[in-house]
């Protein structure tokens, strides 16, 4: 299962709707286009500025009712 494909699955839990962020090295608009479509929140490029990270987390965590501050980050991220 690819990471579009498992963020897709959670997408689709009534239960569970967590804000989802993609971290990843590939600069692909085709990818970026169907994460959006399944409702991804943002998507950042490795290598990751910490400014910009934070502040995207910072988005989703306003995005979700103060009850629900689940995030899911998918890719491979290693912050130093």
């Amino acid at each position: 299962m690819s990471g579009l494909e498992f963020l897709s699955a959670l997408s689709t839990e009534e239960d569970y709707k967590p804000e989802k962020i993609i971290v990843n090295g590939y600069d692909d608009f085709e990818l970026v286009k169907q994460a959006m479509k399944i409702g991804v929140c943002d998507y950042i490029l490795k290598p990751i500025n910490l400014d910009e990270l934070g502040k995207m987390v910072d988005k989703a965590i306003e995005k979700k009712n103060p009850h629900e501050k689940e995030l899911i980050l998918s890719g491979n991220c290693f912050l130093e």
